[in-house]
């Protein structure tokens, strides 16, 4: 608390003294100002149009519509002023106020903002066509009212039209992208609808410079313009979300479902009012406000979800419902969005492993090959059940005043019964080797049977406000964030070992999946005998309270419009992490053959051969475990090796001018971070020479430190549709709390010839901090209608890269053969182009006016060093070449869209930082999609999805695709129902 109080004083005493040297409210000028308020609308009033933007030509200023469509543009001198206002894909319109400061008057002015295009809709998702702006003009405080004249402009009444769908998701989209005043991607919620996707991740994968990294064929972490997941930030409604997995920064995206989103932000340069933290760039998911959708609606989806390998089908439902009240006034000023979703699947996976990899061996006739020490066959059956809901309200008083309250529950349930076989290979005697067979006698096969039943969870919740007040704006929040892990039921996983069989395995013909396979004593279930048996349960949890306030004045600069802009920012975390483990010994001989049930045949790989149904396991499990010894020791070790307890407390302020000369705007800022870190976590000994009973204690480390980032934002507008914009920005990637706690685990063992080996894996607290200064340059042309083409170029030169290294011979670690230790690198780069294209076609004559065209493709290259090598390697999780190409169809009721991804294979990560030959890669990956709605009636809508239509496995490979690593097939899987809308 000490540093947080010196943090806090230190940052609002440097806010305090910028903002008294800067003109106060009554001080710029001895003149009186007034203020336009209004809303950009349909023609029906209810549906507000977001990211309009109202451009005051005689100041040079322009601002965009807030959510609901509403505007505030205040410090305005009293006189006549002329109002462009425009909406990307529809009509522009113009319109004269007058602000008359001595006493209040208002205007009323009905604008038709967003006219049709051939009848293609092209407005937020709304059953209406066209729009209106209701303005009214007067002073910036709310006094009393000394007089009122009242006049409406001619107002355009434009066909009434059902707006929703592609063409209506892309013009949403890029308007919010063209009033950003940085480089941005972003989703609207109908656009995520679009595409079959089932969760965030895979959402955010359809961006440019965006790729997943799957669990299970299903996209869960982002993997941005190269950069690792846990190294960029993830947020909710603008509050930063904590890793959700046991040490890591990472959040699985996969935990939020698609039908939940409202939209997606996605930041590849932050802004000095935002987190740091974001060293690809910053994804926040954003959920409904009312005052976006509008009048009391309600949207019901009852479907289901389809395994095709799983031959089971599973329900997705869900139901959001919205509306707006007036309270205490004639305006509707309270808006209310429930949303509550059911989003489950049932699906299985088979594949191929190869274990640690493919070593240098010698044969039976004396030469050497690369050949195989173990590998897996894995069969596993899974369920992923979400439940989620979020609850949005939103209080807007006065058009100068806004207040919400924000809060999402997302939980994931994942339910996997794994059946595995591991053929150890090197345990028997060579009999044949080649480089792509080899036969081994008196070896063994494990038959693993795991139940595991873990949970993720995410819950946000945000008060907050923001307020006009004259040339002042405040905002402020106040965030409550908890994620983590925990174990359903605990996991249970059990292991049967046969020995004296005679196993191979053979490659000829498909190296990806090479064959497995054993004598006929292999598939004699009593063979195989207990060997180990475990229970484990987790619950790690991180909680983050985060406070913030900013202000911004209005000012001109040299004569030009612009504002600067303060605030601070306090996050407190706490991360925790428990494991209870019991490790059993002494089983009496218990044998599969009194388990056996199930005899699995893989139609590709042949026989999987005898294996106990893990609901039977468990029940079997229960029923004997007091039966069962208990090892004492190897249970306390594995519960207390991986605990810890963390706090981490980030304090921030910072400072940012922004000014518009002439076609170009300039945001140019600087951002204070001081961070506050302490942690205890476990120090394991086991010393053969001692006894080798484990001896355990407690670590504990504290550092601070303090990082600044600069930051500088260009936008020039060459021309109405032509836009340049640059960046130069530094960020910051701290190390996940598994490398920085505090943790030891050290090993010594007696060897054949009494010598003594060494060995340990330690958490490293020094860890300095990942920090990344970026360069973007992008132009953007919107050509009309509702298009876009888009080039830019990016690179980064990141400090202080984390690796993975041998870090023994150094104290205090001088005598040690081996010590695994996360340390920091030298230095890492990256460079990268986008290209962005997205064209509505309906200049096309009929029946072909009813299509768009969506592509995008990124190029990335990447280079870092790892202590040992003479060569540089890519970064993990960076390929070189990912597109997305998708061709939809909206015309007469019917919505279709087919969709391809395309990433290329990458390095995942060195299994020897030594040697490149066990360097893991993922194979190249393509996917197709399908989407497909058609509309019964105005209200009701039935769909069916395709996923993975191409059936495209998972591949890995060591060091060249001759050499597997894994190969897991999914099969497809297929979503169909019906939507209503009311």
């Amino acid at each position: 608390m000490r540093h947080l109080c010196l943090a806090d004083r230190r940052v609002a005493a440097g806010l305090f003294c910028l903002a008294a040297a800067l003109p106060a409210p009554g001080e710029a000028e001895d003149v009186q100002r007034g203020a336009i308020t209004g809303r950009v609308t349909d023609v029906s009033g209810k549906h507000g149009f977001d990211n309009a933007s109202i451009r005051l030509d005689s100041l040079d200023r322009e601002i965009t519509t807030r959510s609901g469509g509403y505007f505030y543009i205040d410090d305005l001198p009293a006189g006549h002023y002329h109002l462009t206002v425009s909406y990307l894909g529809g009509m522009t319109r113009e319109a004269d106020v007058d602000v008359d400061a001595r006493h209040t008057s208002s205007t009323t002015i009905r604008i038709g903002a967003a006219a049709p295009i051939d009848e293609q809709p092209v407005a937020a998702a709304a059953p209406a066509g066209g729009a209106t702006a209701t303005a009214a003009a007067g002073p910036a405080a709310a006094a009393p009212a000394t007089g009122t004249a009242e006049a409406e402009a001619p107002t355009t009444h434009l066909s009434d039209l059902l707006v929703i769908g592609q063409t209506a998701n892309r013009a949403a989209a890029l308007n919010a992208r063209r009033s950003a005043d940085t480089l941005v991607n972003m989703l609207s919620d109908d656009a995520v609808g679009d595409f079959p996707d089932i969760n965030a991740a895979e959402a955010v994968a359809r961006a440019p410079g965006v790729n997943v990294e799957r669990d299970q064929g299903e996209g869960r972490f982002a993997v941005i313009r190269g950069i690792a997941p846990q190294y960029n930030s993830t947020r909710i409604n603008g509050v930063h979300i904590p890793g959700t997995e046991a040490g890591s920064r990472a959040v699985n995206l996969d935990v939020i479902p698609s039908d939940l989103i409202g939209s997606v932000d996605i930041h590849k340069a932050v802004t000095p009012d935002m987190d740091a933290d974001a060293v690809g760039g910053d994804i926040d998911v954003n959920t409904l406000s009312a005052f976006d959708v509008g009048h009391r609606q309600l949207k019901l989806k009852l479907g289901a979800n389809y395994s095709a390998r799983r031959d089971k089908g599973a329900p997705d439902l869900s139901a959001t419902y919205s509306d707006l009240f007036s309270i205490g006034g004639d305006r509707d000023n309270l808006g209310v969005v429930l949303a509550v979703v059911e989003d489950d699947r049932d699906f299985a996976s088979d594949g191929i492993e190869t274990g640690d990899g493919w070593f240098e061996t010698e044969t039976p006739r004396g030469d050497t090959v690369r050949a195989l020490e173990s590998g897996e066959q894995r069969d596993y059956l899974i369920s992923r059940d979400r439940t989620s809901a979020a609850l949005n309200v939103d209080f807007h008083p006065t058009d100068a005043s806004q207040y919400y309250w924000r809060s999402l529950y997302s939980r994931m349930a994942e339910h996997e019964n794994k059946r595995v076989n591991i053929y150890n290979f090197d345990e028997g005697e060579t009999v044949a080797l080649s480089g792509d067979a080899g036969r081994f006698r008196d070896a063994n096969i494990e038959r693993e049977v795991e139940y595991s039943n873990k949970r993720l969870n995410i819950f946000t919740t945000t008060l907050g406000g923001d307020n006009d007040l004259g040339p002042w704006h405040l905002d402020y929040n106040a965030a409550y964030t908890r994620t983590g892990e925990d174990s359903g039921d605990p996991e249970i996983d059990g292991t049967f070992v046969a020995d004296g069989l005679d196993i191979g395995y053979d490659r000829h013909g498909d190296a990806e999946q090479p064959r497995f396979f054993g004598n006929a004593a292999a598939d004699d279930a009593s063979r195989y005998v207990l060997d180990d048996l475990a229970e484990e349960a987790v619950d790690n949890t991180t909680e983050e309270i985060a406070l913030a306030f900013n202000a911004r004045r209005n000012l001109r600069l040299f004569g030009h419009a612009g504002h600067w802009k303060a605030g601070w920012k306090t996050r407190l975390r706490h991360a925790t992490n428990d494991v209870e483990a019991t490790a059993y010994e002494a089983f009496d001989d218990v044998s599969l053959a009194g388990l056996d049930d199930t005899h699995v045949h893989w139609p590709k790989r042949g026989d999987f051969g005898p294996q106990v149904d893990t609901g039977d396991f468990r029940e079997f499990y229960h029923d004997n475990k007091d039966a069962f010894s208990v090892d004492e020791v190897e249970s306390d070790v594995d519960s207390r090796a991986e605990d810890y307890d963390i706090h981490e407390d980030i304090h921030a302020g910072y400072f940012l001018g922004q000014t518009t000369f002439g076609q170009l705007d300039v945001l140019a800022g600087v951002r204070v971070e001081y961070t506050d870190f302490s942690a205890d976590g476990t120090r394991v000994t086991e010393d053969e020479t001692d006894g080798g009973q484990p001896a355990l204690s407690t670590l504990s480390r504290d550092k601070d430190y303090v990082n600044v980032f600069p930051g500088l934002h260009l936008k020039y507008h060459v021309t109405d549709r032509l836009e340049i914009l640059a960046a130069a920005t530094r960020t910051i990637a701290r190390p996940s709390l598994e490398e920085a706690a505090p943790t030891q685990s050290l090993e010594i063992t007696r060897e054949a010839d009494d010598s003594l080996e060494r060995n340990a894996e330690i958490g490293n607290p020094d860890l300095e901090p990942l920090t990344s200064n970026n360069f973007d340059l992008r132009a953007t042309y919107y050509p009309g209608r509702v298009s876009v083409l888009s080039a830019g170029v990016f690179y980064k030169d990141i400090d202080n890269f984390f690796v993975t290294a041998d870090t023994a011979g150094s104290a205090p670690f001088a005598d040690y053969d081996e010590v695994r230790q996360t340390v920091n690198g030298d230095s890492a780069h990256v460079v990268g182009v986008e290209l962005e294209y997205t064209q509505s076609l309906a200049f096309l004559p009929s029946p072909f006016d009813g299509l768009l065209f969506d592509a995008n493709y990124t190029y990335t290259d990447s280079a870092a060093h790892l202590p040992g090598r003479d060569k540089t390697i890519p970064l993990p999780g960076q390929s070189d070449h990912s597109a997305n190409v998708s061709l939809g169809y909206e015309k007469s009721g019917f919505d279709v869209r087919v969709a391809a991804k395309y990433r290329s294979a990458f390095f995942d990560e060195a299994g020897d930082y030594d040697d490149p030959r066990f360097d893991r890669y993922q194979d190249d990956h393509v996917q197709i999609d399908l989407s497909s709605r058609y509309a019964l009636t105005n209200h009701l809508s039935v769909y069916f999805n395709a996923v993975n239509l191409n059936d495209e496995p998972l591949y890995a490979y060591f060091d060249s695709p001759g050499y597997n690593a894994q190969h897991e097939s999914y099969g497809r899987s297929y979503q169909f129902g019906f939507k209503a809308r009311f």
